[in-house]
């Protein structure tokens, strides 16, 4: 895969998970909130305390944030696989080669 399409790749795969996961972050942070001040909430309890108070968006609070840093931290991250992925491989390729070469000369030089 090219270098453009895995960086593409990897921020649109970014975006999607920062999107989907963001509600649930920002009710795991109502838990933590009301958890620190006594309370024993409930995840129901905070989704319905976060959608009364503040409506359906209020779930995807920071998400403009999340979308400025996570795609771009992923779609670095996928080209840094890809490419030590490549680089490994073809190090391997070599040494495979390497092996069956040296594999071949001593067939080669041992008498039958």
């Amino acid at each position: 895969m090219d270098s453009a399409k895995t960086f593409v790749g990897g921020a649109l795969s970014g975006a999607v998970a920062a999107t989907l996961v963001t509600p649930a972050d920002v009710v795991k942070t109502h838990l933590q909130l009301r958890a620190h001040s006594g309370c024993n909430p409930t995840v129901s309890g905070a989704i319905h305390s976060i959608v009364t108070r503040q409506g359906a968006p209020a779930l995807f609070a920071g998400l403009g944030p999340r979308l400025m840093r996570i795609p771009i931290y992923n779609a670095f991250t996928m080209l840094t696989f890809e490419y030590l992925k490549a680089m490994f491989a073809k190090k391997n390729l070599e040494a495979s080669n390497l092996k069956i070469e040296a594999a071949h000369n001593n067939d080669a030089e041992t008498p039958a």
